[in-house]
């Protein structure tokens, strides 16, 4: 059976090498999606889907065999968790899903939670639609509510037009991402967590273009700061180059707040290694302190910081209960501190050397008030469920008790040798008596999982050896 499952694996490892080199471009692609990406498609129904967007999104063009897969795979999964519903007579065809979900696949491509929980339904007008509500008419529009209004017409235009700066689709799958951090359950962590710093390194940008001044984004932009970003977003993905040399921090910034690089169209548009410790040197911090102190709300993966605070709390008063219980030395204690070294490395890797998400003073401050306490009372309480060995054994206690004046003068405890020596030796002129007694306790030791042991003690037995 080994021999089996072995001569499986390289198999396929032979293939997945050999496609990327000798086999059909076609067929190498369609493994990507259908194996390595499990894509529920026919190859022709795949085909179908890849040549759709090979013509439409000029994004979709540039991505290698897996990214392309990776694409598909992400565009069907979005799709398929969207209520499409077409307005004023119009048909809602396959066609139009796959411009809607694109924009917001490309958008999302470098995140990893990428589906915008917070959006739930589309509907889509054949054209521009009139809303009572501000009595106007609108290309499209995003509701808190979850809901998104399209216009099929500009939807299609955004992408025969790809260089203009102008993309309804991404425009408004940027504002349904900002309302994910206020309303969803779930949003990307990167982008929670840095888009504050992306708007504190940007405002100068937005204050000229509310200001009315020359910029290469257009004037929406200046309306508000929600349409600063979506318009940001266009230009983004539609002129990056020009963007990057116009406004090169908030273009940068942007490249690090959606974790891709639309300039890299050789490499998927990943960052490239390092990126983030050229161009992120405006600002070191990007969760400010006073926010993790204060408990305020990150809905990032679903973790708040009020949750961080009472993990805290609760693994500090385990660590006080069980500093009773264990009898620790620092042989002990060294395997709790494994753990917590791997994990402090992994963080300091991720949140400060990659994604600058946290100042190394405050990587520190948290590592040492929450990451450790939690570490160490899930250590401590593992330990104490999960033990491996139990010994039976006494602890001898030798004590000296020094009498003068009738009085006690001293009590001292002292080891075995040194019991042995001062009870041979000559009685000591400054005390009137001394009195050498063992206490004897026995005890049942229990040895846990991770090596700490704790002790649960009889009454002790006193015996008196002699006075001199």
């Amino acid at each position: 059976m080994l021999y089996l499952f072995l001569s499986s694996f390289l198999l396929l490892a032979a293939f997945v090498f050999l496609s990327k080199r000798f086999i059909d471009k076609e067929i190498a692609a369609f493994f990507y999606a259908k194996v390595e990406r499990k894509v529920p498609l026919s190859r022709q129904q795949y085909w179908e889907i890849d040549a759709f967007l090979e013509n439409k999104i000029v994004y979709y063009k540039h991505l290698n065999d897996e990214g392309k897969a990776r694409f598909i795979y992400r565009l069907l999964k979005f799709n398929a968790s969207k209520r499409y519903e077409g307005r004023e007579g119009l048909v809602v065809t396959n066609e139009i899903k796959l411009m809607v979900g694109a924009a917001a696949v490309q958008l999302t491509f470098g995140f990893k939670h990428y589906k915008i929980d917070q959006l739930n339904t589309i509907w889509i007008y054949p054209s521009t639609f009139y809303s009572k509500l501000y009595n106007k008419s609108f290309k499209g529009a995003t509701a808190p509510t979850g809901r998104m209004f399209l216009s099929a017409k500009h939807i299609e235009e955004g992408f025969i037009f790809p260089f203009d700066g102008v993309n309804l689709g991404i425009h408004e799958m940027s504002h349904a991402l900002m309302l994910s951090i206020e309303y969803a359950a779930k949003v990307d962590h990167r982008f929670a967590v840095y888009y504050e710093e992306w708007h504190n390194i940007s405002n100068h940008a937005y204050t000229a273009l509310k200001n009315k001044q020359d910029s290469i984004l257009r004037k929406y932009g200046g309306v508000n700061e929600e349409e600063f970003f979506a318009v940001s977003v266009e230009h983004f993905f539609e002129s990056p180059e020009e963007f990057q040399k116009a406004l090169p921090n908030v273009y940068n910034h942007l490249c690090l707040l959606l974790n891709q690089d639309p300039q890299n169209i050789n490499n998927n548009y990943i960052l490239e290694k390092g990126f983030e410790l050229r161009h992120n040197t405006v600002r070191k911090k990007l969760i400010p302190l006073p926010l993790i102190l204060l408990g305020l709300s990150n809905k990032a993966s679903g973790i708040s910081y009020q949750f961080l605070v009472v993990a805290s709390i609760i693994s500090f008063l385990t660590i006080i209960l069980f500093s009773d219980i264990y009898n620790i030395d620092f042989s002990d204690f060294s395997l709790v501190l494994l753990p917590l070294g791997i994990g402090t490395y992994y963080g300091l890797k991720k949140h400060i050397v990659e994604g600058k998400l946290l100042a190394p003073v405050q990587f520190g401050a948290i590592a040492a008030t929450v990451i450790a306490p939690i570490l160490i009372s899930m250590s401590f309480t593992i330990n104490y469920f999960l033990p491996i060995q139990k010994n039976e054994g006494v602890d001898k206690c030798y004590t000296i008790t020094k009498i003068k004046n009738s009085k006690i003068a001293e009590i001292e405890n002292v080891d075995e040798s040194e019991f042995q020596l001062r009870l041979e030796g000559h009685k000591n002129p400054n005390y009137i008596l001394e009195i050498f007694e063992i206490s004897i306790t026995p005890f049942k030791e229990t040895v846990g999982l991770f090596g700490m042991s704790y002790r649960k003690f009889d009454t002790p037995e006193v015996m008196l050896v002699k006075n001199l």
